[in-house]
């Protein structure tokens, strides 16, 4: 099992962060994610069924829909502010 981390301090309240991990965690591949809030978030993963340049694609497409860009497709929940 592999671990990597990517920083998400865009990632301002906890809502975020938790549409993030569910993201995350509905990989296939994935095994653990857990973050720190708006700092980072470390993903165990399974090197052979999910890269870590698909990991960092998911980081940077719920980003985007967290933001409030349409993404199409997007795994995490719509979330309300």
């Amino acid at each position: 099992m592999h671990k990597i981390e990517f920083e998400i301090l865009d990632f301002h309240t906890l809502r975020k962060v938790e549409a993030l991990l569910r993201s995350l965690r509905a990989k296939k591949g994935v095994s653990e994610a857990t973050a720190r809030l708006a700092a980072t978030v470390t993903v165990s993963y399974d090197s052979n069924r999910i890269s870590p340049v698909e990991l960092e694609a998911g980081v940077l497409e719920c980003r985007e829909h967290c933001k409030g860009h349409f993404v199409i497709d997007h795994a995490c929940a719509p979330t309300p502010e």
